[in-house]
C-alpha cells in the first residue's frame, strides 16, 4: 500500500484515542482492514494515483507510462524499492487531541495564557488538584468524584493567587517570610503588606480592629499587569453586565487590592468588544444648572421621574412557535439619592401605568412631587416613539386625576425640552447599556426579562456615587442603595452588632 501524504501514514501509525473523533473513526477502520506495515511513502512524482485526482488531458495520458506501467521502481525486488521515513511528530500532527494539563516546575506561568476564562481556569485546576490528592489515598478508598465543591473551587482560586504573587511580588514574599520590614521595597511600602496563614499576601492598612469584613479589610494584593488579574476584572465585566470602570474597579477591591487597577478596569471595559459596539461618541453639549428639587436633602423618592424606554418584544409562551409581544421599561429615579426602580409594562395603556405606579409606591413608598416627560418630546418619524409620546401626551390629565387622593404633584415638562428631563434620560441610557449587551438579539420571556431587568437595577443601584480614590484605608464609596437597603446590592452582608455592647466594640 502506497500512498504520498505523510500526514495520513503517519495517522495510520496513531493511537485512535489520540484523534480526534472524526480522524480516529477511519484510522481505526483502516487499522482494522490493512495491517500497519505494509503502508509505504511514495514520492507525488512518482504516484499514479495524482494524474487520476488532479486530471489529465487525453492526448498526455496515452503517452503517460507511470499511469500504464506504475513507478519504475517496481520493475526491482522489493530489497530495491527507495525507502523514506515519513514518521511526523506527534506533537506537530493536525487533528491531535488537546493534551490534558501538566503542571511542570519549570513553567507554572503557562497555564495563565491557556485560559480566557478565570470560571474555566479555576475548574480545571481544582480537577488537576483533585486528580493528584486521588492518586495519593486510592490505597485508602478515599477518592473524591462528581461536581467540584467550593472548598475545592476555593483551594484551587487559593494556588492561583499563590502562583501570581510568586511572579510579581517575589522579592517581597522572600522578605516576609524571613519576618522582615519592607524599608527597601517603596513600591509596597504605603499598603503595609503582611503574609497571612496561608502564605498570600494582602494589605495591612489601619482598619484592622474594625468589625469589617476580613476580605474588605485585607483585600489580596495582586498586580494589574499579571494574567490572572486580567481574567479576574473580565470575568467581573460579564458577571456584572458590562459595567464601566468605575463600578468595575469598586467590585474587584471588595475582594482584591489591584496594583494600577484604575488603568487595567479602563483596559478591560475598552477591549470589550461588545461594549466597543455600543459606545457610539456622543455630542457634547452645554450643562444648565441643577433645579433645587436635585439638591436638597430627601427621603429615596420623594423626588421621582419618570420615563418609558423600549419597546423590548417577549415571548408569549417558552416553547417552539411562540408570538411576540411588545412590552416597554418603566423607569423610576430618585432625584436626591439617584435610585433607579425598573418595572416592565405590557403594553402603552393608562391603566397598566396606574399599575406599575401602584407596584412603586408599594415597594418604594409614596412620592411627593413626580416629574413626567412631556408627549411632544417623541413625535417623530419612528412609529414605536410616536406611540409612546401619544401615550405620555394624551394621559395627562388622567393620570393627575387618578393619583390626586395620594397629594403627588405632577410636573409635566415643556414639551420639545428633553434637556428637562437630563436625570431619567441618563438613567434610561445606563439601562440600556446593561440590557442590549445581554440580550443582543435573543427573544426571552416575560419571566426571563423581568428577571434581568430587576438584575440591571441591582447593579445601577450599586454604581458609587462619586470617584474612588486610591488609598487602601478609604472606607466603602456611597453608592444609590446605601440609602434604600445600607449596602450594596452585590456585597455580603456586614455583621449584625445591635446586640453587642457598645464597651466592647472597638
Amino acid at each position: 500500500m502506497w500512498s504520498d501524504s505523510q500526514v495520513a501514514l503517519s495517522w495510520t501509525k496513531t493511537d485512535p484515542s489520540l484523534l480526534k473523533m472524526f480522524v480516529a473513526n477511519r484510522v481505526a477502520k483502516i487499522q482494522s482492514l490493512v495491517d500497519i506495515n505494509t503502508w509505504q511513502y511514495i514520492n507525488t512524482n512518482h504516484n499514479p494515483a495524482d494524474l487520476a485526482s488532479r486530471g489529465l488531458d487525453a492526448d498526455k495520458l496515452v503517452k503517460a507510462k507511470i499511469w500504464w506501467m506504475g513507478p519504475e521502481f517496481l520493475k526491482y525486488s522489493n530489497s530495491e524499492w527507495p525507502v523514506e521515513n515519513f514518521n511526523i511528530p506527534r506533537h506537530e500532527l493536525p487533528e491531535i487531541k488537546r493534551k490534558s494539563l501538566i503542571f511542570k516546575s519549570a513553567n507554572y506561568d503557562s497555564i495563565f495564557s491557556q485560559f480566557s476564562s478565570l470560571v474555566k481556569l479555576k475548574r480545571v485546576v481544582a480537577l488537576c488538584i483533585r486528580f493528584f490528592n486521588n492518586l495519593k489515598n486510592k490505597r485508602h478508598n478515599k477518592c473524591k468524584t462528581g461536581i467540584l465543591t467550593i472548598e475545592e473551587l476555593d483551594y484551587a482560586n487559593i494556588m492561583l493567587i499563590k502562583l501570581a504573587q510568586s511572579k510579581s511580588f517575589d522579592s517581597e514574599l522572600k522578605i516576609l517570610a524571613k519576618h522582615k520590614n519592607l524599608d527597601t521595597k517603596p513600591r509596597l511600602l504605603s499598603l503595609s503588606p503582611f503574609m497571612d496563614e496561608r502564605g498570600i499576601l494582602r494589605v495591612g492598612g489601619r482598619l484592622r480592629t474594625t468589625y469589617l469584613p476580613y476580605n474588605f479589610k485585607h483585600p489580596i494584593l495582586i498586580s494589574s499587569e499579571h494574567p490572572l488579574t486580567k481574567l479576574i476584572f473580565e470575568h467581573k465585566h460579564q458577571y456584572l453586565l458590562h459595567p464601566g470602570p468605575q463600578l468595575l474597579l469598586a467590585s474587584v477591591r471588595q475582594f482584591y487590592y489591584p496594583i494600577g487597577g484604575r488603568n487595567l478596569a479602563k483596559k478591560t471595559v475598552k477591549k470589550c468588544i461588545t461594549c466597543f459596539k455600543f459606545n457610539p461618541t456622543p455630542a457634547v453639549y452645554p450643562m444648565g444648572g441643577l433645579p433645587n428639587n436635585r439638591i436638597k436633602t430627601s427621603f429615596p423618592f420623594e423626588t421621582t421621574g419618570i420615563d418609558y424606554a423600549g419597546p423590548f418584544f417577549i415571548l408569549n409562551k417558552p416553547v417552539r412557535g411562540a408570538k411576540l409581544d411588545k412590552s416597554y421599561l418603566a423607569l423610576f429615579v430618585c432625584f436626591c439619592t439617584k435610585a433607579v426602580h425598573l418595572e416592565i409594562v405590557n403594553d402603552l395603556t393608562s391603566e397598566s401605568f396606574l399599575a406599575c405606579l401602584k407596584r412603586f409606591i408599594a415597594r418604594r413608598g409614596l412620592p411627593a412631587t413626580i416629574y413626567l416627560d412631556n408627549g411632544s418630546t417623541f413625535r417623530g418619524a419612528n412609529n414605536e416613539l410616536r406611540d409612546l409620546g401619544m401615550f405620555l401626551h394624551k394621559n395627562q390629565n388622567f393620570i393627575v386625576n387618578s393619583t390626586s387622593n395620594d397629594n403627588i404633584k405632577w410636573v409635566f415638562i415643556p414639551p420639545y425640552s428633553p434637556n428637562f428631563g437630563g436625570l431619567w434620560e441618563s438613567a434610561v441610557k445606563s439601562a440600556k447599556h446593561h440590557l442590549k449587551r445581554t440580550l443582543v438579539n435573543r427573544n426571552v420571556t416575560f419571566e426571563e426579562l423581568n428577571t434581568l431587568v430587576i438584575q440591571v437595577e441591582g447593579i445601577l443601584n450599586s454604581r458609587p456615587l462619586f470617584s474612588l480614590s486610591d488609598n487602601p484605608n478609604d472606607l466603602l464609596p456611597i453608592t444609590p442603595s446605601h440609602f434604600l437597603i445600607g449596602r450594596p446590592i452585590y456585597y455580603p452582608p456586614e455583621p449584625d452588632l445591635l446586640n453587642e455592647k457598645s464597651s466592647h466594640l472597638t
